[in-house]
């Protein structure tokens, strides 16, 4: 059966988001754990209450845009344990003091100046970040919801809060990590930022003296040390990421760091692979009567009598595969076929190497290719779960405003659609009726405005529950 993990933390980011700054530096892990929350919470919004993020700006247009959710959802989105209540709630205070400046990459000349264009400098995050009666109300202004929601860029990527958020304790880990998903997107696995510009998307801390930035970790050694080498080691810790990054350095003092993507070569030993390549080369050595003899060289060779057994590696198991291949050939020309094979064993190392290296080659094609078939499944699978769960609220919300509307008379109807027609003018003079825009917001209106008491959660629950099931059986039977 597949793996049934909500797609509910996957939040989409356009390029620009990703690569942002704030004034000194000062975003905090906190902080950047909220910001990414803040995207969930709009984003998972806008499905639940709309076809597709483009409906928004039909009804909302260059009015503000609120959110309402329990603290304790927030939290979850912020990957934080639910007793972490007081924490989570120093981080959202400091919220609505947030300034951002998005498109570090393409905004900045690599020295910490601004190029030439059109630059809006720091934006408030949110204009409100309020909790009461344990509900977190958020207000985003126009300009931040467009972008949040991806509805201008052409590049988005999909990053996932349980590894963003929930992986690491520190700021710069997850950004970097972010960039390097960004680069991998666009089919890069090297990519070059000056030192300014990094400092300026990892968000290094700094002060203004003299008009001139004073960075902490001013000596390279301390940025490397503290930011560079521990974000480093933290991704390629992860051992579920399917990818290491590495880091060189250029110019003295040093002008340039260059990050190299690696594909990570992942241990065999609980593969399907690994264990058929075993049992395959066992099965020849069976055969032949040389399983004793290949246990007692290769355990002797690593000093253990277990390795043979229990720890064999892949190298040393198509080693085997390649004497075997020799023993067939030549074996029975030698009067000793035994001391023939031990012989192969002692001295084919070196001749083994170029074979070796074409084995690799093959092996990190295949695992590419299946990694890409995975990676592409799963996108797939997110894709339609997404939309069968945001079908099935609309739809249940569609059903109940229907059955609300079938129950009344033409003179309720006549009044119910003239309160519809005010609230809508209010949101947006220029929205026109029988549009999706306008049936969305008669929605709204109904449901989060005049009667929130028609839908029942439990029933709603179960309608978004009963469809995730029905996916996922889909999926078992495939």
């Amino acid at each position: 059966m597949q793996n049934q993990e909500s797609i509910e933390n996957i939040v989409v980011k356009s390029d620009r988001v990703v690569s942002f700054a704030t004034p000194g530096g000062s975003i905090t892990s906190s902080l950047y754990k909220c910001m990414n929350a803040v995207i969930l919470a709009l984003q998972n919004d806008v499905r639940q209450r709309f076809d597709n993020f483009d409906d928004v700006e039909e009804v909302y247009s260059d009015r503000v845009y609120d959110i309402q959710l329990p603290v304790i959802k927030f939290i979850e989105y912020m990957e934080w344990k639910s007793n972490n209540r007081q924490g989570a709630r120093r981080a959202i205070s400091l919220l609505k003091d947030l300034r951002v400046e998005w498109d570090v990459l393409e905004s900045q000349d690599g020295k910490g100046n601004k190029v030439g264009g059109a630059s809006i400098g720091f934006q408030n995050y949110v204009s409100r970040a309020e909790i009461n009666d344990g509900i977190l109300s958020i207000r985003l202004d126009p300009d931040i919801r467009r972008t949040l929601l991806n509805t201008s860029e052409a590049t988005s990527l999909g990053v996932d809060l349980r590894i963003a958020n929930g992986a690491w304790s520190d700021k710069y880990t997850p950004i970097l990590y972010e960039h390097c998903l960004l680069f991998i997107r666009d089919g890069q696995r090297r990519f070059e930022l000056t030192v300014p510009m990094f400092r300026e998307i990892m968000n290094v801390p700094y002060t203004i003296e003299n008009g001139e930035k004073v960075w902490t970790y001013p000596n390279f050694k301390d940025l490397r040390k503290y930011v560079i080498q521990k974000a480093i080691n933290n991704i390629n810790s992860l051992e579920f990421l399917d990818f290491r990054v590495e880091a060189a350095y250029v110019g003295k003092p040093i002008r340039i760091i260059s990050f190299f993507i690696r594909n990570k070569i992942p241990s065999y030993a609980e593969t399907p692979e690994y264990k058929n390549l075993k049992q395959d080369a066992l099965m020849l050595l069976d055969e032949r009567c040389l399983e004793a003899t290949c246990r007692v060289f290769f355990n002797k060779l690593e000093n253990s009598e277990l390795y043979f057994d229990e720890e064999i590696s892949v190298k040393h198991l198509h080693y085997i595969k390649f004497n075997i291949e020799l023993y067939d050939k030549y074996a029975t020309t030698k009067k000793k076929p035994l001391d023939y094979f031990k012989t192969c064993l002692n001295n084919n190392f070196d001749a083994f190497e170029n074979e070796w290296i074409k084995i690799q080659n093959e092996m990190k094609l295949l695992q590419a290719k299946e990694s890409q078939r995975k990676r592409v499944l799963a996108a797939k699978q997110r894709e339609q779960l997404e939309k069968i769960e945001a079908d099935a609220i609309r739809n249940y919300k569609k059903e109940v405003a229907d059955a609300y509307l079938n129950s009344l008379s033409d003179l309720e109807k006549d009044s119910f659609f003239r309160e519809v027609n005010e609230y809508a003018i209010r949101k947006n003079p220029m929205i026109k009726p029988k549009t999706p825009g306008y049936d969305a917001l008669l929605r709204i209106y109904l449901f989060e405005v005049r009667s929130p008491e028609l839908l029942d959660p439990k029933k709603l629950e179960k309608r978004v529950a009963d469809a995730q099931d029905e996916f996922w059986s889909t999926i078992e039977k495939d």
